[in-house]
Formats: C-alpha cells, structure tokens, sequence
C-alpha cells in the first residue's frame, strides 16, 4: 500500500497523535507519527475521503484534541534496592548525564590531598566539595560517593541529607558509598566509620550493603528496629 503525505490543511491538529485518529476514523498511519505530532499524518490513497467535507466536519465536530500529559518528574526510589544488586556508580552517572567516573574522581581528590599543604584550609574545603557534587550529582537519589572527603566533611553532606529526606525530597534509604580502607595506612576506611557513627548517633538502621562493606546503607527513620 503506497502511502502519501497530504497538504498541512489535512494533517491532524496540533496534540492529536495518529494512533488516535486511527481509532475514530480507522484511517492507518505511519508508525513514525505516533508521538511527533507536528510531522505529518500518512493516509492511504485509497482514503480520498479524508477530502470530503463530511470528514472535516467530523473531525472538528467530533473529535476534542487531545494535548499530550505532561511528563512527570523521576521520582526518588523510596524502597531499598533488591539484595543481591550491584551498586555501579559509573552505570548510574553515564544513566543520569553524567561524564565524572570512579577513577577520574579518586583522582582528582588523591592530587587534593597531595597538594594539600600549598593550599589554605578553605581552598582545600572547596576543592574537595566542588569535585564531590559534581561526581554526586550524577548518581541515583539513594546512592552517595563519600569518597575523598575528610570526615567532617562527609558529617555534613549527612547532615544535609538528613534534612532533605525529613522534606521528602529525597528517599529514606542511603547507600553510602564509602570503600573499605584498603589504600588507607590504617587499613580501615575513616568514612565508613564516620558513617556508621552518624547513623547510630541518630538512632537509624544501618548495615553494610550485602557482599560489599565498602556501602553503609542507612535507613533514616527515628527509632532503632
């Protein structure tokens, strides 16, 4: 069957998608037109009476246009993840935009600390927290890069997210993402434990991400349970 684009006087008003009309009118088009609803409709020639004046009057007589919904915001994950699910935090930046990776990032930080006796305290503050929500700002709303941070620091984007989730603007869940210490001196991750002492300090749930210590997971809610 040869389809053929008819003159704009004969395209579908503005919000009316194809799929739509073929319902009404049984009139077949193009699959390529089902959601752009400025590109033209593709009417068989055998339906010559799309021409008719009957066909006009029926299609604004009858048919309401129909404005596409508007798109809803992703709403943050408010359940914890499936056990067993690896946490991948370059899966989720390149999902959500972003370019920043796991690597690129330690980096950056690594080359903070290194240089950190040429810098005043402030500069290095703001070095460490510019890098850092450029790397979060990428991830899911559950998931946290804590990585490269001094303690304090880490205390307060907590902190911050503890406020965030009491407005709902973010989930109660939080996987932490913090590594186990294995590049440290000591052996044990600083964060992890400035993580873990957060939460019990709040009174939350808490325990390590099945099958990687290296993500404290935290669920903010009052009360131990």
């Amino acid at each position: 069957m040869i389809a053929t684009a008819y003159p704009p006087q004969y395209y579908y008003p503005n919000g009316f998608v194809a799929h739509q009309a073929a319902a009404v009118y049984g009139v077949p088009c193009s699959t390529s037109t089902l959601f752009n609803v400025h590109a033209p409709v593709f009417i068989p020639q055998q339906a010559s009476s799309i021409r008719t004046p009957i066909y006009q009057e029926r299609l604004h007589a009858n048919v309401k246009v129909a404005s596409r919904p508007p798109s809803k915001p992703k709403q943050p994950k408010y359940a914890p993840r499936p056990a067993g699910e690896f946490l991948d935090l370059d899966a989720q930046t390149r999902r959500n935009g972003g370019t920043m990776t796991k690597d690129f990032y330690n980096e950056l930080t690594e080359y903070v600390h290194d240089h950190k006796w040429k810098m005043a305290p402030e500069d290095f503050e703001e070095m460490l927290m510019g890098y850092f929500n450029t790397r979060n700002k990428h991830l899911d709303a559950d998931s946290m890069d804590l990585h490269g941070l001094v303690p304090f620091l880490a205390r307060n984007v907590l902190e911050q997210r503890k406020k965030e989730v009491k407005k709902g603007l973010r989930p109660q869940y939080l996987y932490a993402c913090t590594g186990r210490g294995n590049r440290s001196k000591t052996g044990k991750s600083v964060i992890r434990e400035t993580v873990i002492d957060f939460a019990e300090e709040n009174g939350y749930k808490w325990c390590y991400m099945p099958e990687n210590e290296g993500v404290v997971v935290i669920k903010f809610s009052s009360g131990r349970q």
